[in-house]
């Protein structure tokens, strides 16, 4: 006889009712609750199965998922670990982390797994813990890595086994060693390794490990954005209902990214604007979400402060920019903001259209905006606008130039020094970076 638990569906109009009530869908608990199941993703779910039934079959391999945040890495992940535990591989799971960066945390985290026999388990842990050596002045991490190595091995010789790592743009360059001669070594081996990674930050050494895995025949699957069918069908899933016409307009601002659809439909909800009649799920026209515009600022923050500068100035221009329109709005070479906004085109948040660059996502574009204090906005809608006309701008620049001084007309305060631009746009240089 199954068990019954509940599913939190949010709060929700119901026909007939002026109230918002909280509701709870009955699910068969027995089967380990609600799950909304992978939407999209075919062909990769395809690859997975076809990965582990190879890991099964003793062949080794390797899988490296890149996409944006958000764009459901960490969901084919749970995904892939779950066909691996259900077909009796042994999966030992790691994550690199952004704040920490813990030096070598994947040989560290095989030491602490109980599964990897003791004498290696040892071994390893002796030359993480091994103090400076006068006498012995030779980099351990070869001796380091060799030892990581022979515990995967080990650790697979009680039957095949699964090494997953989750954000490998933040691991360490000790952790990207390990992982990429764990891959090389993977295809003669009864190991497989699972990789999850941002298309930026990119180190090196991470590009060194991409390449080692597709030279060994390992796949390389780069995650895109869901299609508008899919987004129908994830909105469905959450909410319940199909979308109306307004929210399916909310819902193409995202640009077909999971996360934002979601933290999009929590935000409505949270606020009291999903209406929801006769299976249908519907906000008010034009609808906006402060909360939304926060979550989604923060998840802007690992960018360099002159790129995230640029992302706000270019949400003054409207939906499309040019990296000339920035550069005679910031006084900069044209070189220099395209050196700045280079992570940002990488992470897909800006994309090229034509001559002109777009925001990916309208939501990102209107939350960097709301982001900025009225006043500010009037100020720098103004600075822009005198500076795109004194320039003498094709017919491109002159548009913009008129719907900044529409945005600011009517105001009298005093203009931002120096045109209104911050002065870390108007006098430091893009820095280097790995790639």
């Amino acid at each position: 006889m199954p068990s019954i638990g509940f599913s939190d569906r949010g709060h929700q109009h119901l026909k007939g009712f002026a109230d918002r009530w909280h509701l709870w869908q009955a699910t068969d608990a027995s089967t380990g609750g609600p799950d909304r199941g992978t939407i999209g993703r075919v062909d990769e779910l395809v690859r997975l199965q076809e990965f582990v039934s190879s890991l099964v079959a003793g062949a080794g391999g390797a899988v490296a998922l890149e996409g944006e945040a958000g764009i459901g890495k960490t969901h084919l992940v749970r995904v892939v670990s779950a066909m691996a535990r259900s077909a009796g591989v042994q999966v030992v799971e790691m994550v690199a982390d952004e704040v920490t960066r813990r030096a070598g945390f994947v040989p560290h985290g095989l030491t602490d797994h109980g599964r990897v026999p003791d004498r290696q388990r040892e071994h390893l842990r002796g030359l993480l813990h091994r103090p400076p050596d006068d006498g012995d002045p030779g980099d351990l991490s070869f001796a380091i890595v060799d030892a990581s190595v022979d515990a995967v091995e080990s650790l697979a010789t009680a039957g095949p086994a699964l090494l997953i790592v989750e954000d490998a743009h933040w691991a360490d360059d000790l952790s990207l060693s390990v992982i990429r001669s764990l891959i090389m070594r993977s295809r003669s081996a009864q190991f497989g390794v699972v990789i999850s990674l941002r298309p930026t930050p990119h180190p090196e050494l991470l590009d060194r490990t991409i390449d080692a895995l597709v030279d060994s025949g390992g796949a390389h699957l780069r995650l895109r954005a869901l299609d508008e069918i899919d987004l129908h069908a994830l909105c469905a899933a959450i909410t319940g209902a199909a979308p109306g016409q307004h929210l399916r307009s909310r819902l193409q601002a995202t640009g077909g990214n999971p996360l934002f659809v979601s933290e999009l439909l929590r935000s409505f909800d949270d606020e009291g604007l999903v209406r929801i009649e006769s299976g249908i799920a519907e906000v008010p026209a034009s609808v906006t979400s402060s909360n939304l515009n926060q979550t989604l600022v923060r998840r802007l923050s690992w960018l360099a402060a002159e790129t995230r500068e640029l992302l706000r100035l270019a949400s003054l221009v409207g939906t499309s920019f040019t990296l000339a329109d920035l550069a005679t709005v910031t006084g900069r070479s044209v070189i220099d903001i395209a050196a700045w906004l280079r992570d940002a085109s990488i992470a897909g948040l800006i994309t090229g259209d034509g001559d002109r660059l777009v925001f990916r996502h309208d939501l990102v574009r209107e939350a960097v905006y709301a982001d900025m204090l009225p006043a500010e906005r009037r100020d720098l809608h103004r600075a822009a606008a005198q500076a795109l006309a004194r320039n003498n701008s094709p017919t491109q620049h002159v548009d913009s130039a008129a719907l900044h001084r529409r945005a600011a007309a009517g105001s009298h305060r005093r203009h931002i020094a120096r045109s209104g631009i911050p002065h870390r746009l108007r006098d430091s240089r893009p820095q280097g970076r790995q790639r």
